[in-house]
């Protein structure tokens, strides 16, 4: 059948002994609830980005601050949107750049380390900052 597709998906269901295909799946599932008239009613907001929505409280807490200290909620909005957008971009940028140079199995090993690494790295400034003076001299 090929390899599975962007956007497209597939349940393998053991009960039945079948494999439901993404079409029986998607109209199912968005049949089950009124998702539309949830929208029109205004339960849900479909206006904004997934990721302006999904933005760390920090980054939020800084744009209201410097919306309310400027005045000019617009200017704040442009530029913490264009903020988001550069900083994708360059991880996308990285990330396609680095593919070319390095296999995947040593991309994702590298990317662990990093991760592992930044952890570390993390709870160190954490006991640091939070740990008393007195306790990490003696």
């Amino acid at each position: 059948q090929g390899r599975l597709q962007p956007g497209r998906m597939f349940l393998v269901d053991t009960v039945e002994g079948r494999i439901v295909a993404d079409e029986e799946l998607k109209k199912k599932y968005a049949s089950a609830q009124p998702y539309q008239k949830w929208l029109d009613e205004g339960c849900f907001t479909a206006d904004l980005p997934a990721d302006l929505l999904r933005r760390r409280p920090d980054v939020r807490a800084a744009e209201l601050l410097l919306s309310a200290q400027s005045g000019r909620p617009v200017v704040v909005f442009v530029g913490a949107s264009l903020a988001l957008i550069c900083s994708s971009l360059v991880g996308v940028l990285l990330g396609r750049w680095l593919s070319t140079v390095m296999p995947a199995h040593q991309l994702e090993r590298a990317a662990g380390v990093l991760m592992v690494a930044l952890g570390l790295w993390l709870g160190r400034q954490a006991v640091l900052h939070l740990a008393p003076l007195h306790l990490l001299t003696s």
